[in-house]
């Protein structure tokens, strides 16, 4: 669901800060989802400035730390890839690759830590390592990781960015967000308001209490033949289609008629 959007501008009359903007999503979601909702950052959040809000806010995160941004623990000052060093992993267990599309074994270790700037907030290093080859994830939390349990919540609500991701994707490719061709930020806005009410609409499609008429409008419209193409995860496009299919046959229709 859509629970929360903002368009906004860093240039000309409407300009707008985007660490404010941020911060004011931050508050609402906060006060209306409270502690079950987590919020989950890449790396281009880490740092003093948003953790800064986020203990403001009481939010609860999960952020993507830089193996060489600094914490403390037991022995000091260090970097994250080296307070992980030679730390034996806590927990093993296949996890689902949403990227890849596999299952891939993973190991997790939880560290406990503090910021040099927030030593009054216990946090918790995890680190994923998924497998030979690959970067390890360090993930910076609020969340407590004493458990196993509690460990791998934290992985796998990380895992579970890609749709953040593919939500990005899905909205440039076939929403075609990235390349409006309206030069006023008056009219963009009005077009990108539009936008959004399509890809809710979509997302409510999505929902259990849909199921029905999703089926039979994704049978109807938008019919895949293929094993590969059965096997691919599109629901969203697929949707998409299936509408577009349905509104150009009632079209004709209608101008057939007329």
């Amino acid at each position: 669901m859509v629970a929360f959007f903002r368009w906004y501008t860093r240039r000309g009359d409407y300009a707008q800060d985007r660490l404010l903007l941020q911060t004011s999503l931050l508050k609402e979601a906060v006060a209306a989802f409270g502690k079950q909702l987590w919020h989950i950052f890449d790396r281009g959040y880490a740092g003093s400035r948003w953790l800064a809000e986020l203990f403001d806010h009481q939010a609860t995160f999960v952020i993507r730390w830089p193996k060489r941004y600094q914490l403390i623990d037991s022995k000091g000052k260090r970097n994250a890839w080296k307070i992980a060093t030679g730390k034996t992993a806590q927990v093993r267990r296949q996890v689902w690759d949403a990227h890849l599309q596999q299952r891939r074994m993973a190991a997790a270790l939880a560290l406990p830590v503090t910021h040099a700037d927030f030593p009054e907030h216990p946090l918790w290093l995890v680190v994923s390592r998924l497998g030979k080859g690959k970067e390890p994830w360090y993930l910076l939390t609020n969340q407590p990781c004493e458990h196993k349990d509690q460990l791998w919540s934290v992985v796998l609500a990380y895992a579970r960015r890609w749709q953040i991701e593919a939500c990005f994707r899905f909205s440039k490719s076939e929403l075609a967000i990235q390349s409006p061709r309206l030069w006023f930020w008056q009219n963009r806005l009005k077009l990108m308001m539009m936008v959004t009410l399509v890809y809710a609409f979509l997302l409510q499609l999505m929902s259990p209490e849909k199921e029905m008429i999703r089926n039979e409008l994704l049978r109807r419209w938008c019919h895949r033949t293929g094993k590969r193409c059965q096997l691919a995860l599109t629901p969203l496009y697929r949707l998409r289609a299936a509408l577009a299919a349905l509104f150009s046959s009632y079209q004709v229709i209608n101008q057939s008629s007329g």
